[in-house]
């Protein structure tokens, strides 16, 4: 009796689980169009989002050396470009990172001269104008100590830097802030969000040369109407209006590595979402309908995933 039971509540457990499989998988980005490109530490990857037979099989792309690496890569205004930040190693104890550009109609990788970047984690991000290129830079790190003397945590603090892509010259646009947090550019490229050291959204505006200060948060992301989406510390996705206050958008138990972009149709949201499967984890490029409340994956599982962002025609 005990077995019939416990096979009995196994296969409830299996119906169960096979109806989320068919419910999520039933989801359709059929409506969606553009590209998503990611890196996964020494290749970069190109979804497109009208071929679905892409989003478990993308194009690959190897860099020129098979220790190189590959992060945070961003797509140009006109979708014909890629820049992202290319790491070579030296040595065992040493690696350099540069701006590099990808070419997407021959595959050819260039370095991008005159515009020199801090050793990891940078974040290079073309403005949708084309004029520019943000990334950041590391400023220093603080050291937390115990009694003993023993170092027992570290935060390091960054800037957000600004290159002008006609002349290379780069300007601080912000002061020090969180570690490597992502930053994101409003569609008029006036604007740029980004979380400070406290772990608050600033809006800085490049053209009035000020700042505002909205809530707590992370990874912030435009949309395409300037409303802004963000992850609350609770792993809550919310989006708010500089003018308004913050809209819980979504509670659900999703893991929200980071937030990519929201489609021009202000229907989705594409990010990267972080999970654990069989004491290992993953991450994956996923899509969020702003609608349904539903979720779909866009990409098979990755042990890591540095960085990815969105083309979509205006």
């Amino acid at each position: 009796m005990n077995v019939f039971k416990k096979t009995k509540r196994m296969l409830r457990y299996l119906a169960i689980i096979a109806f989320w499989f068919i419910l999520v998988s039933d989801l359709s980005a059929e409506s969606l169009n553009g590209r998503i490109v990611y890196s996964t530490q020494h290749e970069l990857r190109i979804i497109d989002l009208a071929q679905e037979q892409t989003w478990k099989k993308p194009l690959s792309i190897d860099l020129p050396n098979t220790t190189d690496m590959a992060h945070h890569p961003s797509w140009s205004p006109d979708g014909d470009e890629v820049v992202f930040e290319y790491t070579q190693i030296i040595n065992n104890m040493n690696f350099e990172s540069k701006l590099a550009s990808l070419d997407i109609i021959d595959n050819s990788v260039n370095l991008i001269k005159g515009f020199q970047l801090a050793r990891k984690g940078n974040y290079p991000k073309w403005s949708p104008d084309g004029k520019y290129i943000a990334a950041i830079e590391k400023v220093g790190t603080k050291m937390f100590r115990d009694k003993a003397g023993a170092i027992i945590d570290q935060k390091r603090f960054c800037r957000l830097i600004v290159s002008d892509c006609r002349t290379g010259r780069s300007q601080d646009i912000a002061g020090s802030f969180a570690d490597y947090s992502p930053f994101s550019w409003s569609r008029d490229s006036r604007k740029i969000v980004y979380v400070d050291s406290d772990q608050t959204l600033i809006i800085f505006d490049i053209v009035e040369q000020s700042s505002k200060r909205l809530v707590k948060g992370k990874c912030p992301i435009f949309g395409p109407n300037g409303t802004v989406y963000f992850i609350d510390l609770d792993a809550h996705l919310y989006k708010i209006d500089s003018k308004k206050d913050p809209v819980l958008v979504d509670e659900g138990d999703w893991n929200w590595n980071r937030l990519i972009a929201i489609t021009n149709d202000n229907n989705n949201v594409i990010f990267v979402e972080g999970g654990n499967f069989l004491m290992m984890e993953y991450s994956c490029i996923s899509l969020f309908d702003l609608s349904s409340l539903r979720k779909q994956s866009l990409s098979k599982r990755h042990s890591i995933i540095h960085g990815a962002d969105l083309f979509q025609d205006n």
